[in-house]
């Protein structure tokens, strides 16, 4: 046997600071289960979680290094801080739907018309978001229309003008 004890996954080494940009993030190594060190990037002073961070640059008006975005996005915390079980996901998501139709019917009632315009890069959840808020709006009132990406002449315009 040696000397030398692999430390707890709860034990971790003294922090190093690692310069990401504007702000320093410290690493933490500590061993795992199977005995490998491992890395993981803590959030800066002040911030509790990496979407802390993000959020504590932002308010600063700093700009917000790429690092601490890419730990914020990968460490599964932004935007939210866990991700939400099924059950209370179908049931949120069903009492929203039915909000949603609320306002379609007051629309009808009133002869109101709104517009939901969807903005963003490509698989950025768009489609999805979109299915799930017409999925149980009437099909005679609730209509779907995709903007094809502007002409050189519309460039120069605000985008949704069209």
């Amino acid at each position: 046997m040696t000397d030398t004890a692999a430390a707890s996954p709860t034990e971790s080494a003294t922090p190093e600071p690692v310069e990401t940009g504007s702000q320093p993030v410290a690493t933490d190594v500590a061993s795992g289960a199977d005995g490998d060190a491992l890395q993981r990037q803590t959030a800066p002073s002040g911030a509790a979680s990496p979407r802390d961070a993000v959020r504590l640059a932002a308010e600063k008006g700093g700009p917000i290094s790429p690092e601490v975005l890419k730990t914020a996005f990968e460490s599964a915390h932004y935007p939210y801080p866990h991700k939400m079980a099924r059950k209370p996901y179908e049931a949120e998501k069903a009492r929203l739907q039915a909000e949603l139709l609320k306002v379609q019917i007051w629309a009808q009632d009133t002869g109101q018309k709104f517009v939901m315009l969807f903005e963003g890069r490509d698989a950025a959840g768009k489609g999805g978001t979109i299915k799930r808020t017409t999925e149980y709006l009437s099909p005679r009132t609730a209509r779907i229309a995709a903007l094809p990406a502007p002409a050189e002449r519309q460039k120069g315009q605000w985008h949704f003008q069209r």
